[in-house]
Parts: structure tokens; sequence; C-alpha cells
């Protein structure tokens, strides 16, 4: 996981800058929490097909 994280935050960044220019250090670390939080659902779960 920390590799997935290290390889999404500059991307992650630059998305968070224009949608929140005054809350981009806030948003950031929110945001890779929803990555992480996602990734690893999904690593758990078995795909269902629907």
């Amino acid at each position: 996981m920390d590799d997935l994280l290290k390889l999404v935050t500059p991307y992650v960044t630059r998305l968070c800058g224009p949608i929140a220019p005054r809350d981009t250090a806030d948003a950031v670390p929110e945001s890779l929490l929803a990555v992480f939080r996602g990734a690893a659902r999904a690593a758990g779960s078995t795909y269902s097909g629907s």
C-alpha cells in the first residue's frame, strides 16, 4: 500500500490544487485516505460480476 500511495500522491496533489486551492494541504490526505480505503476494499473483495 505504501508504494501505491507514493505513486498516486503527486497526481492527487495536482488534482486537489485547483479543486481546493485554499485547502489543498487538507484535501490531499483526505483524498489519499479514500484511495487507500478503496484499494484495501478492492484487494479484500472478490469479484461478483454485478
